[in-house]
């Protein structure tokens, strides 16, 4: 680093920085900020690729920003604020994630991106971090995998005092990018023997003492900084956080040296055999390897023109940025017009001040017809009007770019071999020498195309902007998506209007999976919280199992038929199964006053079987014959094993109830859906919905019912183990 400490001026003797140790009178100390800590422009690239996205999950987000010391630290000052008065404990990445929250992560993202395209970060910091923020990485990964090792059971927390072993490094080299001269001013004039004095390495150190020690958390994160330069023998009884980013960092320092591993330290430490140093060693440098690459942090940055990759990354991020703040101000514009063809014209101005297309066309796709149809806006020839391209693929460009769902132009010979009569109207109506063609989408629903005309020479400047388009694109669809609903509907066919339906039903599971995804996220947290040996721990894990079956259950309504999860072939302890059922329904039923039995056959062994499809079935039926008893009563589920059925071999599980049973004028269309004797809400669709996954799953249901004394279904399942 640039950053030098000591420095002799006209033969005067070495000037070193004056530091009060363990007290927070040290200006240098307390001047320093974690703001100018740069990050890595690959790290920021995929963040802010990555928080776009819907449905993007903590654990995804925590992938990424565990790469990047200086996103970390900043994570975790938010996470864990100084005026809390109560410390916490680190327990993940993911939950101090989960605490800044996804709306506050990304004005944390995109305002340090923002600050390194119009302040780069300083030389030193730079250069510091391209010398050794793969070293930071392997130090990181080589204290999880011995936290690992040794039991300790925040492994998150061992990490992140690998991590941010030289934290202080980079925060001096950030926030004195000059080098040492306005740190040592005061140091200068207020020189005195009586107080100590210290070097570059023991500055960075309480550097990085200082800025771990504002979170007010129930870490030894801060100690491990603190006594990182220790020898072994003395911090052979410290708390193992403290011994783990100690072995961690001798690790570290002797792959850097080509040293041999420090054995004796981890026998010291650990009792840990040489043969168990090395195979963690080779854990951690394969971890580290593999998850440095999949972010670009290695290869490039050991390319022999490094600083020319660097260059490409800064003007990658600044081009993200500036997308970003272009896309923010245009959003609100189309968004606030009602109609079709304002919409259109604010699409047209748009393009022609960010990309210089002066004559785009647009193409409305109309349902009735099937077609393209031509719009003129105001200034345009009317001719556009007359335009009309039947919606199959090969009548024209602009279809086959609808079809596709990809942008598509004429001067690509190999796409768009043939010059089409429509193709070659368009491209003279634009005055150009051919065309781009956007597909414009709305939610679930296809809204048209934009040709845009364009001379050849343009998509080369376009090319770095593509990504910008494309955007804008999707902004200008989804408004006139909108636009188009707010519309009186004309009246529509049959199909059609299965087709509307269809889609909205679309809209609505996207929109139910948004909380079920939070959910998802939470009962994670929660069980980070929680110890291993935690009995609620099983408790959330039922949680999280149902949270994916409804999400499949979901996204198989909307599926086409050809994509539909359809059975699932596993082996299922039957058994097993039913236990984890009575556990998640047993305190929902007591409160109506219902207990359940079981009578299982333990000598059952795991058979063939769709777990989610059976666990669907029995849930069905448990609930009907709760239902079934308003008074109160028991349900007895019971098992048993190799029972004959129509000639084969088969398991047999029996709900029975002592309920109201089922009418006689009933039991004969039982199955049909809406077929119902139950009041209020329910819609007669579950013994429906039960016999379809009875014979999804390969099985077969009977029943036997009498009034007033109950009702009995039977299911069996093919004994098989293939």
């Amino acid at each position: 680093t640039s950053f030098h400490i000591v420095k002799t001026v006209d033969n005067q003797a070495p000037r070193t920085y004056k530091t009060v140790m363990g007290l927070d009178n040290n200006k240098i100390l307390r001047r320093l900020a974690l703001t100018p800590l740069p990050s890595a422009p690959d790290v920021l690239l995929r963040l802010l690729g990555s928080l776009t996205k819907d449905g993007i999950t903590f654990d995804e987000i925590a992938q990424i920003v565990r790469h990047d010391v200086a996103l970390c630290a900043k994570v975790l000052d938010i996470a864990y604020p100084a005026y809390v008065r109560a410390p916490r404990r680190i327990l993940s990445i993911e939950q101090a994630l989960a605490d800044v929250g996804l709306d506050a992560l990304k004005t944390l993202v995109f305002s340090i991106s923002l600050n390194q395209v119009f302040h780069q970060p300083s030389e030193a910091a730079e250069n510091l971090m391209a010398q050794d923020a793969s070293r930071w990485i392997y130090r990181a990964y080589l204290a999880r995998a011995l936290a690992e090792q040794v039991g300790h059971t925040a492994r998150d927390e061992a990490y992140l005092a690998g991590l941010f072993y030289d934290l202080g490094k980079l925060a001096l080299a950030a926030n004195y990018p000059t080098g040492n001269e306005a740190a040592l001013t005061e140091a200068q004039s207020e020189s005195s023997a009586s107080i100590a004095t210290t070097s570059y390495e023991d500055l960075s150190r309480e550097a990085g003492v200082t800025l771990t020690s504002r979170w007010p958390v129930a870490s030894f994160i801060a100690d491990a900084i603190r006594y990182r330069d220790e020898h072994t023998d003395r911090i052979a009884g410290a708390p193992p956080l403290i011994k783990i980013a100690h072995l961690a960092n001798l690790v570290a320092e002797g792959a850097q040296y080509t040293t041999s591993l420090p054995f004796p330290a981890a026998e010291k430490l650990f009792g840990m055999q040489p043969s168990e140093l090395q195979a963690v060693v080779e854990n951690a440098r394969r971890a580290s390897a593999n998850d440095t690459r999949s972010l670009s942090l290695v290869k490039e940055r050991t390319t022999t023109d490094a600083a020319a990759v660097e260059k490409v990354k800064r003007i990658r991020l600044a081009r993200e940025v500036r997308e970003i703040g272009l896309l923010s101000r245009m959003r609100p514009n189309f968004s606030g017009l009602k109609d079709e063809i304002d919409i259109y014209s604010a699409i047209r101005k748009t393009l022609h001040v960010l990309f210089d297309f002066a004559y785009p066309i647009f193409l409305r796709y109309e349902s009735t017809a099937n077609s393209l149809n031509g719009v003129a806006l105001p200034g345009q020839t009317e001719v556009i009007n007359q335009i009309s391209i039947p919606f199959v693929i090969g009548t024209s460009i602009v279809v086959d770019a609808a079809l596709r769902n990809e942008l598509l132009h004429t001067f690509d010979t190999e796409r768009a071999p043939q010059h089409l009569v429509v193709d070659d109207q368009l491209t003279r109506l634009t005055g150009q020498e051919g065309i781009l063609c956007l597909p414009l989408n709305g939610k679930n629903s296809m809204i048209g195309v934009i040709a845009l005309g364009m001379a050849e020479e343009q998509l080369a400047r376009l090319e770095p902007q593509i990504k910008l388009l494309a955007t804008l694109v999707t902004q200008a669809g989804l408004a006139l998506d909108s636009a188009r609903r707010r519309l009186p509907a004309p009246p529509v066919s049959d199909q059609e209007s299965l087709n509307v339906s269809l889609g909205e039903l679309r809209r609505a599971v996207h929109e139910v999976n948004n909380p079920l995804t939070i959910m998802k996220n939470y009962t994670k947290i929660l069980r980070l919280k929680l110890s291993e040996q935690d009995p609620a721990q099983r408790d959330l894990g039922v949680i999280d199992d149902e949270i994916d079956r409804v999400s499949t259950i979901l996204k198989n309504l909307v599926e086409p038929e050809t994509k539909k999860h359809h059975f699932r072939p596993e082996l299922v302890d039957v058994n097993a199964l039913i236990f984890d059922l009575t556990r998640l329904t047993d305190q929902a039923l007591l409160t109506h006053r219902v207990q359940l039995r079981t009578e299982l056959s333990h000598a059952i062994e795991p058979i063939v079987a769709d777990r989610d499809r059976l666990k669907q079935i029995l849930m069905n039926l448990i609930k009907n014959a709760a239902e079934a008893m308003p008074e109160g009563g028991t349900i007895i589920i019971s098992t048993n094993d190799n029972v004959t059925y129509e000639g084969r071999p088969t398991v047999q599980i029996t709900i029975q109830d002592k309920g109201q049973g089922i009418a006689e004028s009933v039991k004969a269309r039982m199955y049909q859906p809406g077929v119902t004797t139950k009041q209020g809400d329910h819609a007669g669709l579950g013994l429906s919905i039960v016999q379809t996954l009875v014979r999804e799953i390969r099985g077969d249901i009977e029943y036997q019912s009498t009034p007033e004394q109950g009702t009995t279904f039977r299911i069996y399942l093919p004994k098989t183990r293939q």
